[in-house]
């Protein structure tokens, strides 16, 4: 599915709901068309070789009813959210992400009956789009008239921007749909990450905020997931230019501060490391504290050390190729006992704060935990 811009108002929010159920629709199309194609198939008492085909289907190319699913979806959301917009969205969403998800599916059906009324090759050409994927001419023929149908269907709606450029990224990788309705895993290759990965990056953060994912970790780890390692150098300026955009309420994001941090243990985490510039705000923060000449202790600065070479190994070798181990071993710690006294002046208990503190900044986790 190719979530992205159908019409003025389209809500990119939306579309990753429907997107996160794109197998079980794409299910229902075929499952109509074959429905409609085997009572046409009694009532004229013939059998062909593409009804002998639906009969052994098992699974099927998905890109080959892609551009009618997505059709059919923006219909839904021109529909049902002609006020939302992907930074704009003002009226509150009345329904979960799964009841969503059943007014989509109980539109589809309605919407693929409507069309069947005007359209009767319809069932036809879905199953052989389906069933004789490209190169077969048979279904590039099929998928070149659901393209023409379409449009005479939905003439308002056209993604404003061709598929990989700006405000569109196709996040269902995987080519294959089986029968069995599950979702394949998703998957992109390294040599697809370029600037398009910027722009895809931009469009899934504003969604995921749009959705509720507030905190940072959260975020990242979904961003991950969708997109892959290569986009972690980029995650806190997504993050950050969300928090900047006025029409956000931004009050339950992570903070800042920790924001910072967290991003800062995820690129550790990269087999780049560190940016240079975050090398240097680093080495200056350990400047500050000296020059304000905090007590360090010294023995739990050995002790950091000590466990980072024996339990994070990888990132312990990053550090010390950007010449780093040391100053952040000094600055987590000073991170730790600032986070400390903020979390009793809250009201947390003093070994509690200790405890938390412990593990928001010293990154004493194994890496083999982090994984």
């Amino acid at each position: 599915m190719i979530v992205g811009s159908y019409f003025h108002g389209d809500s990119t929010r939306i579309g990753l709901i429907q997107h996160s159920c794109y197998g079980e629709a794409l299910h229902i199309i075929v499952n109509f068309a074959s429905a409609k194609h085997r009572k046409a198939e009694r009532v004229v008492s013939v059998r062909t070789e593409l009804s002998d085909l639906r009969d052994e289907l098992i699974s099927f190319d998905h890109r080959t009813l892609q551009w009618l699913h997505d059709r059919i979806a923006a219909a839904f959301r021109m529909e049902y959210c002609p006020n939302a917009d992907f930074f704009t969205y003002k009226i509150p969403d009345p329904h979960t992400p799964d009841e969503t998800v059943t007014l989509w599916f109980d539109f589809l059906r309605k919407e693929l009956e409507r069309v069947f009324a005007e359209y009767l090759q319809l069932p036809r050409l879905i199953l052989t789009a389906a069933l004789y994927p490209n190169p077969d001419q048979k279904g590039k023929d099929a998928e070149d008239e659901l393209y023409e149908m379409t449009m005479q269907l939905y003439p308002d709606i056209e993604i404003n921007h061709t598929e990989g450029e700006k405000g569109t990224v196709d996040l269902y990788q995987s080519k294959t749909i089986g029968c069995d309705c599950i979702k394949p895993e998703q998957s992109q290759t390294e040599s697809q990450f370029d600037h398009e990965l910027l722009l895809d990056g931009m469009t899934l953060a504003g969604a995921y905020f749009e959705i509720g994912v507030h905190d940072f970790s959260d975020y990242a780890a979904a961003m991950i997931n969708d997109l892959g390692t290569e986009i972690k150098p980029y995650l806190l300026s997504f993050w950050e230019g969300i928090r900047a955009w006025e029409d956000f309420d931004t009050q339950e994001m992570t903070s800042v501060e920790s924001s910072k941090r967290m991003y800062e243990k995820l690129l550790l985490e990269h087999e780049h490391g560190l940016s240079t510039q975050m090398v240097a705000n680093i080495r200056k923060e350990r400047q500050n504290y000296e020059r304000e000449e905090v007590m360090h202790n010294q023995s739990l600065h050995k002790e950091i050390l000590e466990t980072w070479r024996q339990d994070s190994p990888q990132m312990t070798a990053r550090l010390n190729k950007q010449n780093l181990l040391d100053d952040l071993a000094f600055v987590v710690q000073e991170r730790m006992w600032q986070a400390k006294e903020l979390y009793q002046a809250s009201g947390m208990p003093r070994s509690d704060a200790k405890e938390q503190a412990y593990k928001d900044h010293l990154m004493l986790e194994p890496e083999n935990l982090k994984q």
